[in-house]
This record gives structure tokens, C-alpha cells and sequence, in this order.
């Protein structure tokens, strides 16, 4: 069979699954352009998500529209960054100066969208171009999808809420700054800003993996109303914590980000060591598939924690038993013991249900053309 083993070759690496090799993606603060549209940032989507009402929105080019980047200058495409989605009440969609050396301290990119103020109407624009946002920069730059966290000023910050409450598959956090705490029965917010509760489904994700540092200043008109969305979310059970500044209605200042990122960051290592240990029970009881995933995200977000890199180490290990188990099964088809490789296939198919979906396709659709060209005399 062509390319015998690269496929498990190409898995033996020492790096992490999700590592890369450095690129030369650019970094500074730049303005850029998009032209792909995330199908999440779709009128139906958003209709059927977000409680948006289809004949008030209004569609947009993307690739008319411009959008604010800040990549740390130790970006080298080797270390997964995350990701801070910003909106805006103004016009601009740039990050503050006062943030570059707090993004670079937690390893984060900035992006927000111009001309996604409050001025802009309807809403739907400003959700789908942060969305759009997630979808283009994460095909540029090693984005952590554990650390995707939406942001936002005032109005801005309401969109924030909409993002963080109703696409918790794309943001795992947020940081609403000086915003109404738009939190689906807080009842000191305004009726203007109020949602609807979240599906089902998706406030199962908000319970898996969501945390929400909310950020205010001690004289902000939205104060109370962010003091209240804050109780509210702890009641919930969900990660939350208020951080409050000595000014009025204005962005969190270099420290207040700090100590959120610090705060949201935190959480996601508190859960990934409950994921390593759910992967340990997991490969004991034999679900190997999804203990490589659990090794994986605990890796990802355990830092320097020594359980982190014990989990690196075993997600190494399957990997490579993986890799293996498919060369295996290339090598039979090599050799033509079609017998013993369709038993591996089977065996493949029942250890890793999911990580094996396209080479198990892959594989059968080979027996199929070898059993066509048997019944065709070839």
C-alpha cells in the first residue's frame, strides 16, 4: 500500500497532538481582513441560538469588514496561545497597549472587530463578526480551544454575555467589562438587555467547561447589576468571580485583566486535573479512546503541574500505541493476510470509536476495492 506507515509515523512525534511546527504567522498589533465566514455566524444560526429575530438583522460582507490583531512577539507557533475575542461599545476593535505585556504574560491574541460598536445595528453583525473572528484566526495561529475567552465593553460587553451564554462549544469563558450582567433572571438588569435561559444543551456545556471573570469599576452605573449576574452564576454552580476597579464606567485597567486571565486560567487547570484522573479510570476500565482525550485537554491546561506532564507522557503512550495498530494493519494489507488486517480493523474500530472514523473508512473502502476486483477476476 502507498505511504505504508507515514500516517503512524506522523504520530510518533514527541511533540503534542495539537503542536505545530513554528510558522512565520505575523505578530505586532495589525489591522486584518477576513474571508471566510464561521457557518456558527449565520442568520439561522443565530435565530435559532441567540433568540435573534430574523427581520431584525441585516447581512454583512465579511470581507469588507476590518479587524483589529495583537500577537505577542514570543508567539513562534510552537506554544498553544489563547485567544481573546473582544467587542466593543466604540468604533475600534484595538487592543490596548496598556494589555500587550499582560496578553504576553498568559500567552493570549488579541482580535476585535471595527465598526462593531454599539451604533452598529443590528446585533447580528457584531456576534457573527466575533465568531468569524474565532473561525479565521484559528486556522492562522495555534489557538488553545480550552482558552477561548469573549470580552467586551459596556455594550460590547452584552454581546459578550450573548457569546459566552449561547456558544459555549466556541467560548469557554468570559470577561464582560462594565456590562449590564445580562444573566438570564437577574432582575437588576434592565429588561432591554435580558435573555432568554440557554437550550438545554447548551448549559450543560456552560456547566462543563465555562468560567466568567466579571470585571466593573466601583463607580459604574452597571455595578450592581454585574454584582448580581456574578451571585447568579455562583448559584448555579458556575465558575464566576467579580473584579472590581476604583473608577466609573470605563475598560478594566492592565492589573484587573491580569487577574481575570489568572482567575479563568486557574479554573480550567482546577477541572484538568478532574480530567486526568477520569482519564487514569478511563484506561483502567479500557476506554483507551477516551482517556487519550482526557490526557490530551489535561496536558493542554495543567502547565508546569507535574500530574500535566504525567498526562503528556500517557497521551504519548496511546498515541503511539495507536500509530502502531495502524501500521499494523497497513502492513498486513501489504502482505496480503487481508484476514488478520480486517481483524485489526474490528479491533481498531472497537478501541478507538472515534479517533479511528477516517482511516476505519479508509481501510474498508480498501477491502471493498480488493473484494470488486476478486469478483471481477482481476
Amino acid at each position: 500500500m502507498r505511504g505504508t506507515g507515514l500516517f503512524a509515523l506522523s504520530l510518533l512525534v514527541s511533540l503534542p497532538a495539537w503542536a505545530g511546527a513554528a510558522n512565520e504567522a505575523r505578530r505586532g498589533a495589525f489591522e486584518a481582513t477576513f474571508q471566510e465566514s464561521n457557518p456558527l455566524s449565520s442568520i439561522g444560526v443565530l435565530e435559532s441560538r441567540a433568540k435573534i429575530i430574523r427581520k431584525h438583522v441585516k447581512p454583512y460582507a465579511l470581507s469588507k469588514e476590518t479587524f483589529s490583531v495583537f500577537v505577542p512577539d514570543s508567539y513562534d507557533g510552537k506554544k498553544l496561545h489563547g485567544l481573546l475575542v473582544f467587542v466593543n461599545a466604540g468604533k475600534s476593535g484595538r487592543c490596548p497597549k496598556q494589555y500587550h505585556s499582560v496578553l504576553k504574560k498568559h500567552a493570549f491574541i488579541w482580535v476585535g472587530a471595527n465598526n462593531s460598536g454599539n451604533d452598529r445595528s443590528p446585533r447580528n453583525a457584531r456576534l457573527g463578526m466575533a465568531l468569524d473572528a474565532v473561525h479565521n484566526l484559528k486556522k492562522q495561529y495555534q489557538i488553545d480551544p480550552d482558552r477561548v475567552y469573549a470580552s467586551g465593553f459596556s455594550g460590547g460587553g452584552t454581546m459578550c454575555s450573548i457569546l459566552m451564554y449561547f456558544f459555549p462549544d466556541v467560548f469557554t469563558g468570559g470577561l464582560p467589562m462594565c456590562a449590564p450582567g445580562c444573566y438570564y433572571d437577574n432582575a437588576m438588569c434592565d429588561k432591554f438587555f435580558m435573555m432568554g435561559k440557554p437550550k438545554p444543551e447548551q448549559y450543560k456545556l456552560i456547566a462543563d467547561r465555562s468560567r466568567f471573570a466579571v470585571m466593573s469599576h466601583a463607580k459604574d452605573f452597571n455595578l450592581k447589576s454585574a454584582q448580581s449576574a456574578t451571585e447568579r452564576l455562583k448559584r448555579d454552580g458556575l465558575p464566576a468571580r467579580l473584579f472590581r476597579g476604583p473608577e466609573a464606567h470605563r475598560i478594566a485597567n492592565a492589573q484587573m485583566l491580569d487577574e481575570a486571565l489568572t482567575f479563568l486560567d486557574g479554573c480550567a487547570r482546577e477541572k484538568a486535573k478532574k480530567v486526568y484522573e477520569k482519564a487514569l479510570a478511563d484506561q483502567k476500565r479500557r476506554k483507551v479512546d477516551m482517556a487519550l482525550n482526557g490526557y490530551e485537554a489535561a496536558a493542554r491546561q495543567g502547565g508546569d503541574e507535574p500530574w500535566a506532564k504525567e498526562a503528556a507522557a500517557k497521551a504519548k503512550a496511546l498515541r503511539e500505541r495507536y500509530a502502531s495498530l495502524v501500521q499494523a494493519i497497513e502492513q498486513d494489507f501489504e502482505a496480503k493476510r487481508y484476514g488478520p488486517g480486517s481483524m485489526k480493523i474490528r479491533q481498531l474500530e472497537r478501541e478507538w470509536p472515534s479517533r479511528s472514523v477516517a482511516k476505519v473508512k479508509e481501510f474498508k473502502a480498501m477491502i471493498e476495492e480488493i473484494r470488486r476486483k476478486a469478483l471481477s477476476g482481476r
